[in-house]
This record gives C-alpha cells, sequence and structure tokens, in this order.
C-alpha cells in the first residue's frame, strides 16, 4: 500500500486525514476565533477586525502547505453579518479574493442568513415535513 503524502483542504472544512493536525492552526489576531467542529472549520472575524480576513486566509493557505494541504478558495464561502435594521449605513468589506460571497449558508446543519435570520432554515425543515407527511403511508387515500 502506498502511503497517503497530500491531502485537500475543501472549503473552510479540513478533511479527515488532517484532523488531528489541525491543533496547531490558530489565528494571526488573537481577537479572530477558529471554530473547529468535527471537519468543519469557521473563521470568525468580528467588526473591530474588518481588515484581516486576507492576512487570515494567506494564514491558513500557509499552515495548509506547510501540512501538505491545500486550501480550495473556489470551495470556501465568506458571510458578513448585518444588522437588518442598519444595512443601509453598512459598508461592507471588499470580498475576498478567490473566495465567493454568501447571503446563507449551512453551519453545523443550520442554515444562518447574513442577518442572522434562520427563517430559510425554518421554511426547509417544514419543507421536509410536508414531503414527509404526504409520502406517508398512513396519509394515502384507500
Amino acid at each position: 500500500m502506498l502511503p497517503i503524502t497530500a491531502s485537500i483542504v475543501q472549503g473552510w472544512a479540513v478533511g479527515p486525514a488532517s484532523v488531528v493536525n489541525a491543533a496547531d492552526l490558530t489565528t494571526v489576531s488573537s481577537t479572530n476565533h477558529l471554530v473547529k467542529y468535527a471537519v468543519d472549520t469557521y473563521l470568525i472575524i468580528t467588526a473591530r477586525n474588518i481588515g484581516t480576513p486576507a492576512d487570515e486566509l494567506d494564514h491558513i493557505e500557509q499552515w495548509s502547505a506547510v501540512n501538505n494541504l491545500t486550501l480550495n478558495r473556489r470551495k470556501s464561502t465568506e458571510i458578513v453579518f448585518v444588522d437588518s435594521r442598519r444595512r443601509r449605513s453598512v459598508v461592507l468589506p471588499s470580498p475576498l479574493s478567490g473566495v465567493s460571497r454568501v447571503s446563507s449558508m449551512k453551519m453545523l446543519s443550520i442554515t444562518v442568513s447574513e442577518t442572522l435570520s434562520m427563517a430559510e432554515h425554518v421554511k426547509a425543515i417544514i419543507h421536509v415535513i410536508l414531503v414527509r407527511a404526504t409520502c406517508s403511508p398512513k396519509s394515502r387515500i384507500k
């Protein structure tokens, strides 16, 4: 059997082969946070550190290279959370190079919008319940 000499980090999620190695992955700024859960990794940057995303992403890419991994920016996503009441007065930071900016994303199986609304997630759950209820053998007309 051949030895595994490389893995690929897909988006922010660190692949299973590198979970053990990810313990030494840290942020550049001590006020930014990395949240690691199983094979998912989320970089949390507060508003006061609005200028640090590019540095943080470069740091993750450097860490990946040292650990014989590759960060795939095309599979990475960025979401900027904003207060829906102040949305018009907020100036959003420039998008990260090679990373798509989204208005909602699934984090740990929960869909969250840029305004921290769970409405999209609740609608999806209700849809699944309705589909399952109509497909249930008990609901069929005899």
